[in-house]
């Protein structure tokens, strides 16, 4: 049984992106397949072996629609064959975050909603509670 490592949430994001080997191998065109705070996915045309340092740039449309590029930099954590070339797993250097990738870091780490504390009552309801 495959143990899941990932424990961040990954989101799917379209647009293109650049892979550019550390080791000086020349600049790769690929398909994202999941992106995270932590890491991605990504769909290689050419092999590029575990541990290798990659600079990836991905431009994608922001959440107002609005086309954006962002840059970021890890390593290939894993490689596997696929019919459409290979797959590779990123573990991001940094973390995504919304001072250093602000577009990116709105699609994998949005601030979640306010939740009201447990047990709070909206005025309405404490208001119709006291006529009683």
């Amino acid at each position: 049984m495959i143990t899941e490592k990932r424990n961040a949430r990954r989101v799917t994001l379209t647009g293109t992106t650049l892979v550019i080997p550390g080791s000086g191998g020349r600049a790769l065109t690929a398909v994202v397949t999941n992106v995270s705070k932590t890491g991605a996915g990504l769909r290689v045309p050419e092999a590029i072996p575990p541990n290798e340092a990659v600079t990836v740039t991905m431009a994608f449309l922001d959440q107002t629609g609005t086309p954006t590029q962002e840059k970021l930099s890890g390593a290939v954590a894993w490689l596997a064959p696929s019919p459409k070339g290979f797959l590779i797993g990123l573990t991001w250097d940094q973390a995504i975050d919304p001072e250093t990738h602000p577009a990116l870091a709105a699609y994998v780490d949005p601030h979640p909603a306010t939740k009201p504390e447990r047990g709070a009552v909206p005025a309405k309801r404490r208001h119709a509670r006291m006529r009683r």
